[in-house]
């Protein structure tokens, strides 16, 4: 695990401070890898790495070349077939240098060229120069748990495993793009491609980039199908996904460095200690965080399982002081972020780095395996939770045949009432539900439009500049959906495996983890994992309502009873509370600052209101609010007085 950056121009030589500013880029990476820094200077590139040592302590030395020095490779991440890559290899002539799994990339693209990727078992976000063909290969991993972003003009290409880093080139333009804005409001993060900055781009999972001769492509290089599937029985299914987890935990074990787990209680934590522990010699390590508030406590959960496996247990309880850490948070995540969850997780990470270098998680276990409550819910089936106000609508879409006539219906009577709030407001907004499709409902829970418009929040100037876009369309186009021939169960999978997870998930942990120097490891995500989730029948992942059916039934036998019935819960925070207590003079003071009123990209009135009626108890304004301060908090920590001009 590391950080990787660099600068190429396939057209002509690069300037002669480039070397300096490959340094400073370098440096601003050096939490991801601060064991050893290495750079490779070319008349036309420019190439930095950071390393987390990993896998061949003494060697491993980034980046790493061809036998002829004429090609290099940096990666930041871990190729897991690495071992039976170097014996064919080897066999075909390549003569290697070290022992790193790193070195198999550059022999393979000598081979294959930018096709190698295709080969590559693992998480990766790598770049290659091909200083002959002055060629810039960069790559990431296919469910996208590496980052990498990456500006290009006139030839001109410069990358970073973080945003941060590509500011250091003074050529990148960091005006705002305004849908980014829209985005985040509507997500809490900016999705791929884009990044908060209109000239610079993530490279989205899956996908390589080729720069050659002033020409940049960017392709997908491989796509999770869920329009295969492959009869099973229950059993059949059972055994193949309890081997392929306990393949994809064994290559994760592969390690020189101490490693452990993340440990919440819940089925996908639970699976991978249990299989862990089957494969592991002596006890696991294992890490919890836990609150003082006993509704976002899990350690219970975690702990039963720790003592079932008897593994080296470490916990903490979270009291952090939240106005002092969360600029701190926001200085590392580089953009805009809103998801809340971060906060535990920077701690859990923290606390995980303290005593091991790996820890595996259960990241990817919900959305291959339908294990969030949204869609039982999006596809009108029986939720783990319901909304008093979802009752009548939901009771009318299971009459087949009368869903939209009644829907009609009702919205016309319920129309005449004049009611903006309260229960006949909320049994409106239930039969509008009723008659959208399963994928836009999905849609509704993820993009948060129950919270109102996002665009409320955006200065006039800033709207203007949105009247051409309509945000359903662009998030449906991203999914390529509704794709024919596949079940609406797998359509909501698919969105949150090209959107949720990548985005949001993936981002918070990397992000976290790397803050401490500590490499995760998601063992759901190896993309043979996928493959198999992706040709499940519908059925044996979402069930009678009941979420991640197979997965429970393959954990029947690992896992107590306790942890497999609980309800989910995850890493929800109480932002409420904070907003009104903890963080109520922070987020006065930042959101209505002077300098955050002259930006004149917010609707400061609507920030005002939103903030007054929040704090005072009259209503509750805790996702907006909360978004509006990472936001100002991301400029106060990380524009630093340049201009914002939302273009």
């Amino acid at each position: 695990m590391c950080g990787i950056c660099g600068k190429v121009n396939t057209l002509r030589p690069l300037p002669e401070d480039t070397e300096g500013i490959l340094g400073r880029m370098c440096e601003l990476l050096k939490h991801r890898g601060p064991d050893d820094e290495g750079r490779a200077m070319f008349s036309h590139a420019a190439i930095g790495h950071r390393r987390l040592s990993i896998i061949d302590l003494s060697g491993g030395h980034q980046p790493i070349f061809n036998e002829d020095d004429t090609m290099c490779v940096v990666c930041n991440g871990e190729v897991y077939n690495f071992h039976e890559l170097r014996a064919e290899l080897e066999a075909g002539g390549h003569s290697f240098h070290t022992n790193s799994d790193t070195e198999v990339v550059i022999h393979l693209y000598e081979d294959m060229g930018p096709e190698c990727v295709k080969r590559l078992r693992g998480m990766f976000a790598l770049a290659i120069w091909d200083d002959t063909r002055r060629r810039l290969v960069l790559a990431v991993d296919r469910l996208g748990q590496k980052p990498l972003v990456y500006a290009e003009r006139d030839g001109s290409v410069v990358f970073a495993s973080e945003l941060r880093s590509i500011l250091v080139d003074q050529s990148v333009d960091t005006s705002i793009l305004a849908e980014s804005l829209e985005d985040f409001f509507r997500f809490g993060y900016v999705p791929w491609p884009n990044t908060i900055f209109r000239d610079v781009k993530k490279l989205p999972p899956a996908h390589l980039l080729v720069a050659e001769d002033g020409r940049v492509r960017v392709e997908r290089y491989w796509q999770l199908r869920f329009d295969r599937i492959v009869p099973r029985s229950e059993g059949e299914a059972v055994e193949e996904l309890l081997e392929l987890l306990r393949e994809s935990i064994q290559l994760r074990l592969i390690s020189d460095v101490p490693l452990g787990a993340f440990l919440s209680g819940g089925v996908d934590s639970s699976i991978i200690v249990a299989l862990m522990s089957e494969a592991s010699s002596g006890p696991v390590e294992t890490f919890s965080i836990g609150f003082e508030e006993s509704d976002y406590d899990e350690r219970a959960h975690a702990r039963r399982i720790a003592e079932r496996y008897g593994t080296t247990h470490h916990e903490f309880v979270v009291r952090p002081d939240m106005a002092a850490i969360l600029p701190e948070i926001v200085w590392h995540y580089g953009e805009p972020y809103a998801d809340a969850s971060a906060v535990p997780t920077f701690f859990l990470s923290r606390l995980t780095r303290q005593h091991v270098t790996v820890a595996l998680n259960g990241d990817g276990g919900d959305e291959l395996f339908a294990g969030y409550p949204r869609y039982a819910l999006s596809l009108g089936r029986r939720p783990e939770y319901r909304s008093a106000a979802l009752a009548l609508p939901l009771a009318v879409a299971r009459v087949p045949g009368a869903a939209k006539a009644i829907n009609g219906v009702a919205q016309g009577v319920l129309g005449l009432i004049p009611s903006r709030r309260g229960s006949i407001a909320k049994v409106r907004d239930g039969f509008r539900y009723l008659a959208m499709t399963p994928l836009q409902r999905h849609w509704r829970h993820v993009a948060h439009l129950h919270h109102g418009d996002p665009r409320a929040l955006l200065a006039a100037d800033v709207i203007a500049q949105l009247d051409h876009r309509d945000p359903w369309d662009a998030y449906a186009a991203k999914c390529g959906l509704p794709a024919e021939g596949v079940d609406p169960l797998n359509q909501l999978l698919t969105a949150d495996l090209l959107t949720y997870l990548p985005d949001d998930l993936l981002v918070k942990v990397d992000i976290a983890a790397m803050s401490q120097a500590l490499e995760p490891r998601s063992p759901f995500l190896d993309h043979k994992v996928a493959e198999f989730a992706a040709s499940l029948s519908p059925d044996l992942k979402l069930r009678n309502g009941a979420a991640k059916y197979l997965l429970r039934k393959a954990a029947a036998g690992l896992v107590p009873t306790e942890n497999l019935n609980r309800r989910k819960q995850g890493f929800a925070m109480p932002v409420g509370h904070w907003l009104r207590h903890d963080l109520k003079d922070l987020a006065h003071d930042v959101l209505l600052s002077p300098t955050a009123r002259q930006r004149g990209l917010l609707n400061t009135e609507e920030v005002s209101r939103l903030l007054q009626e929040h704090v005072s108890g009259t209503r509750r304004h805790d996702e907006r609010l909360w978004k509006l301060l990472m936001l100002e908090l991301w400029f106060q920590r990380c524009v630093n007085g340049q201009s914002a001009v939302a273009t």
